[in-house]
């Protein structure tokens, strides 16, 4: 991890993300091998558990941790102030925290997390329970913040670790799969391109499926469903011949009703990195 940088960390669910953070920020010894940020330990986390007390107000949570982290007196209150207008919490900033809603006290402990002079934030699903404007704030906290920093952001949303890595690591069964910018990984773990082709009747389905062989004959029928076919162009050549799928569709309106292009997601990525790593497991354990 590099610093102004923000590192998206993915896996499915025990594939050890919270375990590594726990690690690095020394609430568990590691199984083996040693964890260094800066030689020193972490400083700040926002845990999927918010460990608020219900009796205080964002207010007095924010000045308390403005305090033990050694925030100057007289910058206390503008920093409460502008952390609260970062995370939308201005008009309740008042109210005690016990009355939040789950998003809310989500937005209360990444603001926590981001006070005083920490080089290293760890964020664990950092917008869990926020409704859609709430989230695209705070990603643009979390944006401007990893200024002088390293950031760690933890997710189950592709999209979120899409828009916010600057690297995207994928994790599964405790080992790092995969490192790499959001590019990088869509080209080397993706699907390239997919046409979805919905046929204009169910029986013109294998008309399509048997035109497009001839067509593009390296694509690869990804699925079908009904009367929607979708189909995937992995390796350049296959991408070379989407050029003439787009003119051998303009030639057949009568078979297909409509029809859409797509470039590989974090998702897609994602699936296949687990498929390769089942495939590796299961042939190491054949051996």
């Amino acid at each position: 991890m590099r610093e102004g940088e923000i590192l998206a960390l993915l896996g499915h669910n025990g594939a050890g993300k919270s375990s590594t953070i726990k690690a690095m920020l020394s609430l568990v010894a590691p199984s083996q091998g040693s964890i260094s940020v800066f030689g020193l330990s972490t400083q700040s986390q926002a845990a999927r558990h918010d460990i608020l007390w219900p009796e205080l107000s964002a207010r007095q949570h924010l000045r308390l941790f403005a305090h033990i982290r050694g925030v100057p007196w007289s910058k206390v209150e503008a920093m409460v102030e502008e952390k609260l207008e970062a995370v939308r919490l201005t008009n309740v900033g008042s109210r005690p925290a016990g009355t939040y809603s789950g998003g809310m006290r989500r937005r209360l402990s990444v603001a926590i997390a981001t006070i005083g002079d920490v080089r290293f934030v760890v964020l664990d699903e950092p917008t869990t329970g926020m409704d859609v404007v709430n989230r695209q704030h705070v990603w643009r906290m979390i944006q401007r913040l990893k200024a002088g920093r390293i950031v760690l952001v933890t997710s189950h949303s592709m999209l979120e670790c899409d828009t916010l890595g600057d690297k995207i690591a994928i994790m599964t069964a405790g080992r790092l799969s995969c490192v790499g910018d959001s590019l990088h990984l869509k080209n080397a773990y993706g699907s390239g391109y997919s046409i979805a082709i919905i046929a204009a009747a169910p029986e013109a389905v294998s008309e399509i499926t048997e035109a497009m062989g001839e067509v593009a004959p390296l694509a690869t029928v990804g699925s079908v469903r009904g009367r929607k076919v979708n189909f995937a162009f992995q390796s350049e050549a296959a991408v070379a011949s989407v050029p003439h799928v787009f003119a051998w569709i303009e030639t057949v309106p009568n078979l297909i009703s409509d029809w859409g292009v797509s470039q590989t997601t974090l998702e897609d990525v994602f699936l296949n990195v687990g498929k390769l790593e089942e495939e590796s497991k299961a042939q190491h354990e054949w051996q």
